[in-house]
This record gives C-alpha cells, sequence and structure tokens, in this order.
C-alpha cells in the first residue's frame, strides 16, 4: 500500500501544476512538510511507577510525520482544502509520563506504525465587509489572493483549533518551534480533539488590520483524548472564543490575546471518581458534564528576536479530555534570529514553564487514578516544571535540523518520581 501511495500524490502533484498553467496560479496551492523526531532520555530510579509513568530504563523513541496541503479555489470567494497525512513511530513511553509531554509530534496512538489518514478536511468562504484589500501570500492552507482588510471568514470541516485560536509567531508548532506541549499552547487550555488533535466542526472569523474575533463549535472525542469523534451535538461540543488585539510598539508588531473555552464531554467529575478503583472510571462515563477556562497571551516581535508570555487555568473538576493533563499554566520564552552569526534562517529558543493541577485532580491522583496520560499510583504532589532550548540549523534551502534538549522537574506532578532531562534531534522539511 505504501508503495503505492507515493505514486498516487506524484500524480496528483502533476494534475496540480497543470491545473497552475491552464489556470491562474491563485486556483491551487500545495505544500509539503515532513518532520522526524528522535527522542530519548537516560534510565533513573524512581521509588515506584504507575501504568502511565515514564519508563525508567533508557529509552529511544522516533516519530515520523510528512504531511500535504492542498487547497483549491471553487468560486471567487470560497476554497477547499485537503490535508493527507502520514504518521508513525512513538513518543517517549507511548506517550505517558510526563503532564507537558515533550514531543509535539507524538500522538497517542495503538500501534507505531506508519498509518495514513485527513487529518483537515475543511471549506471556506469569505465575506467581504469593505472594498479595501490586501494581497495574502500563497502558504499552509492558503491561496494566494487578495482578500478584503475587514471581512467575515466561515470555515467548516475537519481541521485543529489550534490552527485558530491561541496563535502564536513563536510557540505553536512542534515541527518547527519549541516541542514541548505545554509551550505550543496554554497547557491547561483542554480543547477539543482527537488523539491527534484535530476535529469536525465550525470557526467563524471576524478579521481587521487591528483586531480580530473568532468563534467556533467543535466535536470533542467519546473517551479522553480518543480517536473517535462525540457527534451528539446537543450535549457533545466545545464552544471558544477568542478576542485578539494587534498593536505596534517603538515600531515593532505584537499581538494581545484571550481565549474562553466551554467544553460539555463525557468526562468525569474528579469528586465522583476519586473513591473509584481507576479500571471502573470508564464505566462512569454515561452522562455529560461541563468544564471551562480561559488563555490569556502576550507577544512582541524585536529587532532579531521575539518573545512570549502566556498564562492558562481551567476549572479542573472533571477529567481532562481533549490535550493534556494540566489545569493551570504560565510559560514565557524568547526566539533569537542567526544573523548577528551571519545565518539569518538559523534561530535559538528558549522558554520555560510552570504547570499545576487542580485540587479536585491531585486528590484523584494521590488515591491511585489514572488520566489518559499520567498516573504513578501515588502522588507527592508538586509543581511539573520543565525548561526547553532549541537550536534549529537551516542546512539547505528548506531542510532544517534541529538540536533541542529540555529538563523537567517533578514530571506528571510528582516529586517522588523526580526530574529527567531529554533530548531530541528533529529534521524538518517543507516544500
Amino acid at each position: 500500500m505504501f508503495r503505492i501511495v507515493p505514486g498516487v500524490f506524484a500524480l496528483l502533484i502533476a494534475h496540480v501544476s497543470l491545473s497552475q498553467n491552464k489556470d491562474s496560479v491563485d486556483r491551487w496551492t500545495f505544500r509539503f512538510m515532513n518532520t522526524v523526531v528522535q527522542q530519548g532520555h537516560e534510565g533513573f530510579n524512581p521509588p515506584y511507577s504507575g501504568i502511565k509513568s515514564l519508563h525508567s530504563e533508557s529509552e529511544t523513541q522516533i516519530t515520523v510525520r510528512n504531511t500535504w496541503f492542498l487547497g483549491r479555489r471553487l468560486t471567487d470567494r470560497t476554497s477547499i482544502y485537503i490535508n493527507p497525512e502520514l504518521a508513525g513511530g512513538s513518543g517517549l513511553s507511548g506517550v505517558a509520563g510526563i503532564a507537558g509531554f515533550p514531543n509535539g509530534e507524538a500522538f497517542r496512538v495503538g500501534s507505531g506504525s506508519p498509518k495514513i489518514y485527513v487529518a483537515r478536511f475543511f471549506i471556506r468562504h469569505e465575506f467581504p465587509l469593505t472594498k479595501e484589500t490586501v494581497l495574502v501570500a500563497d502558504g499552509i492552507n492558503q491561496l494566494n489572493e487578495r482578500l478584503a482588510v475587514k471581512r467575515l471568514t466561515l470555515t467548516v470541516g475537519k481541521f485543529s483549533l489550534l490552527d485558530y485560536f491561541d496563535n502564536s509567531n513563536y510557540a505553536n508548532d512542534g515541527r518547527t518551534q519549541f516541542m514541548n506541549w505545554a509551550l505550543m499552547t496554554g497547557g491547561a487550555y483542554d480543547f477539543a480533539s482527537d488523539t491527534r488533535g484535530n476535529t469536525w466542526g465550525a470557526v467563524l472569523e471576524y478579521i481587521t488590520p487591528k483586531n480580530s474575533m473568532r468563534f467556533a463549535v467543535t466535536t470533542p472525542s467519546t473517551t479522553p483524548n480518543g480517536p473517535k469523534f462525540d457527534f451528539n451535538l446537543l450535549e457533545a461540543h466545545g464552544i471558544n472564543l477568542e478576542y485578539r488585539k494587534h498593536f505596534a510598539l517603538f515600531g515593532r508588531v505584537g499581538h494581545f490575546g484571550v481565549v474562553g473555552f466551554y467544553n460539555s464531554t463525557l468526562g468525569v467529575r474528579f469528586t465522583d471518581a476519586v473513591y473509584t478503583q481507576p479500571d471502573s472510571v470508564a464505566k462512569m462515563r454515561t452522562s455529560y458534564h461541563g468544564k471551562y477556562g480561559v488563555v490569556l497571551k502576550l507577544e512582541q516581535e524585536q529587532q532579531n528576536f521575539g518573545w512570549f508570555i502566556n498564562g492558562s487555568w481551567a476549572d479542573g473538576k472533571t477529567e481532562n479530555y481533549g490535550f493534556t493533563q494540566i489545569d493551570r499554566s504560565i510559560m514565557a520564552g524568547i526566539v533569537v534570529g542567526g544573523i548577528r552569526w551571519k545565518r539569518p534562517a538559523d534561530k535559538i529558543g528558549f522558554a520555560g514553564t510552570i504547570n499545576g493541577l487542580s485540587p479536585e485532580q491531585a486528590n484523584f491522583l494521590e488515591r491511585g487514578g489514572n488520566g489518559f496520560i499520567i498516573g504513578d499510583g501515588r502522588l507527592r504532589y508538586a509543581t511539573e516544571r520543565a525548561a526547553e532550548v532549541y537550536y534549529s540549523i537551516r542546512v539547505h534551502n528548506n531542510i532544517f535540523l534541529t538540536l533541542d534538549y529540555q529538563y523537567i522537574w517533578n514530571m506528571a506532578f510528582n516529586a517522588d518520581r523526580g526530574d529527567i532531562g531529554i533530548w531530541a534531534i528533529r529534521s524538518h522539511v517543507e516544500l
């Protein structure tokens, strides 16, 4: 099967090229990315381990993901996009043992064998609110086109909420930026998604040069961080609202954003599950409960560098369902370009994050409960903290190599489990 797929996509790319020659260049868009991450840690000696603990033996894992970004204009204001994706490999310990997991390319999938699936498939329609336009260049899921500077945009289909909400120029993409999950978005932002981070739904955007607002209704998974979607939309849904303010300070652009979210899922309340055997918690997912939270973001570019700070909070009374097991988080960092050492396409990133749990979830884990990513069987609670540094080298044209190191304190919020250093090498190609 995998021998056939490259040939199919070669034909598709050829069709895109011919269509571009026949039509105008803004009728099609095609991009490709391939990312390989090798990550590992040395052995350590914890006093105890649970079914969701990081393995104490020395460990190395590899993840692979390649994505095709295809777009086609249907009318002057409507376009359609599809992102077939192939992913394989595994995160450390099967993606378990650390809430701010260190590999943004790792998914909680049942098998490390490569699998092909459709990551995104959506239609986008623009409603211009003024005659003044701006040229938007061809990019990832973006046609080269002129758009009204003031507009409404409606997107319907399958996508990731992180494509639209809590966006950042410096900490948003594990393929090219920071790799720690809690540095890719607010750690407590429990956005509705499946195990691969995608969802079905609709996003309505109001965009102006200085401000933007977004509203989305999407589908959560049927189980915490699970592979199947719950389409019982009247009771199962994720609601997201964002306001973003763009500004210029000392001639440099930046933005401030606030995101609010509310999820209704089959997540069990921790106070109901805390005296229940961990294996029976799944049997309690019979009624829907709400969860809400907020994310605040501030970032600004400076000459040859940019900085960011992000704080997030969730009420933490029910199971974490979409992202990871974090209920409070704050992060900050800086990314420096390589102009001063005559490597303008190179980047160095430094960032840190402090993550916490709600009292209800900490109590649940202390009594032996397990979530989908952490659960040591016991808990001596402490905030989980992480520091990450990376150097991204442009090897040739669109080929990048990144050296990454993370140090994590109190993994899984457990002072008994201690600290760990994690190294990684990431290769990334984009066309």
